[in-house]
Parts: structure tokens; C-alpha cells; sequence
């Protein structure tokens, strides 16, 4: 198992109102962990764009068992974790100190810049990261659709800050804008605790968003993101909340 780790001091731009680590901000440290241990291993990005290929996110779930403020030291545990069909698994533990205080399991196509079509990960992986691992969460088999009216619903136009490397929108701000969808009181009263994302279709600049929640009971949450365009779903994700204490 290819496991390395990788320090990160949180910045107060990555806060929110409460100091507390945002979402977005948690899974920007995550995806910066996993592209370094990829580069280390031979397979970064940059690598597969002098072939006209990209690795792209398409699920990840996040368990954190406390917050994460500002100006606390973090380091992010990474490694390759096998192969799930056509997808290759990346893993991750998060740790205060000595504390393991979070993990996370991710799914990855790699994508033909070209065609905008995902490719099977298996030539690119070398052969003994094709075994897998046991993963520190289990995810399930795809996140819930909302169904009926959502309680909030939020518009938003894909800026330019939005878009990555990969030519589109970057994974934190479906996160960002899902975020965006959630009552005032669950934010200021509560902190995520765990994080399931499902990620549907890209999205670029010039295109309008509506992102949309609901909640399942007093700690859990459905959100949906889509185009505004033609209605289509690009991202599921599942939150799940506690109260505040501090």
C-alpha cells in the first residue's frame, strides 16, 4: 500500500463565520493530498495531459469526527486503493496530531480530454495498485435523489473562479454551492459531520446552476445541484450534521 502524508495548516480563507474548516475548504485539502501522492507515484495529472487525459472525481464520502479550525495543523493520509469497476478508489485518513479524527474514500475516472469521455484506469495504475485495500468508510451504492419540493432552493452563474484545469468546474464548488442551499439556522447551529458527494456531469462557465436541499430527519440532509438550462442533475450529495459546541 502506497501511503504517504501530507501537511496542511488551515488558512483563515478556508474558514468559515465559526473559524471552523468549511467543506469545500476540507475537500480542497483532500483532492491537494491525493495530486501529490499521484505525482509522486507516477500518475499526476500533468503526466496524463501529455496524453490528453485527466483524472476527474466522481464520488467522494468524507466522515469527520471533530472540527477542524483555523490555524490548526492537519496532515491528510492518501493512498491508491485498488479498482472498482471502471473507476480507481483513492483513500484518505485525517489527523490532529496523533488523533485520527476523519476519513474519506474517493472514486476516479480517467477522462479523454478530447472526447470528454472516461477511459478504464487499468493501463495507467501500475499493477500492484490494481489490489485492493480495505477502505476506512464504505460507500453506498449511489447517493438519493431528492423527491417532492426541495425546502430551499438557490440560483447561482458558474464564474471563472470555478473552473480547473480540467477545463470545468472544480469539484469544491458543487460543495460550495450545495452548502449554499442549507437553512441559516442548520449553519450557524450545527457542523458537518460527514459528506457524501456523487458527482454527475460536467459543468462550465456560462451555465446556471440551481442548487437545492431537503432535510431527511433532524441530522441529515439530501442536496441536488443541476443546470438550470435544461433541468439536468450534476451532482447528489448527502450531509449529515451535529450542534455546535463551541
Amino acid at each position: 500500500m502506497e501511503v504517504s502524508r501530507h501537511p496542511f495548516k488551515i488558512h483563515s480563507f478556508d474558514t468559515d463565520a465559526f473559524g471552523a474548516l468549511t467543506a469545500p475548504g476540507l475537500l480542497g485539502y483532500l483532492l491537494e493530498a491525493s495530486g501529490r501522492s499521484a505525482d509522486r507515484l507516477g500518475f499526476g495529472i500533468e503526466k496524463l495531459q501529455t496524453q490528453n487525459l485527466t483524472w476527474v472525481i466522481a464520488r467522494i464520502g468524507i466522515v469527520l469526527h471533530e472540527a477542524i479550525t483555523f490555524g490548526e495543523q492537519i496532515e491528510v493520509e492518501t493512498w491508491p486503493a485498488g479498482l472498482m469497476r471502471s473507476a480507481s478508489t483513492r483513500d484518505f485518513r485525517i489527523w490532529k496530531g496523533a488523533r485520527e479524527i476523519g476519513q474519506a474514500t474517493s472514486l476516479w475516472f480517467v477522462l479523454d480530454m478530447e472526447t470528454r469521455m472516461p477511459k478504464r484506469a487499468h493501463s495507467l495504475l501500475p499493477v500492484h495498485l490494481h489490489a485492493a485495500t480495505e477502505h476506512p468508510l464504505t460507500l453506498s451504492r449511489s447517493v438519493s435523489a431528492i423527491a417532492g419540493t426541495p425546502e430551499i432552493e438557490r440560483t447561482f452563474d458558474v464564474r471563472l473562479a470555478d473552473i480547473d484545469l480540467n477545463q470545468h468546474v472544480t469539484a469544491s464548488s458543487y460543495v460550495a454551492w450545495a452548502m449554499e442551499a442549507v437553512p441559516q439556522a442548520v449553519w450557524a447551529g450545527n457542523r458537518l459531520t460527514s459528506l457524501d458527494v456523487q458527482f454527475l456531469e460536467e459543468c462550465h462557465y456560462g451555465h446556471q446552476i440551481v442548487t437545492a436541499s431537503v432535510p431527511i430527519d433532524d441530522t441529515n440532509r439530501l442536496h441536488r445541484v443541476s443546470r438550470s438550462a435544461d433541468g439536468r442533475e450534476i451532482a447528489r450529495l448527502h450531509s449529515t450534521w451535529a450542534k455546535r459546541t463551541t
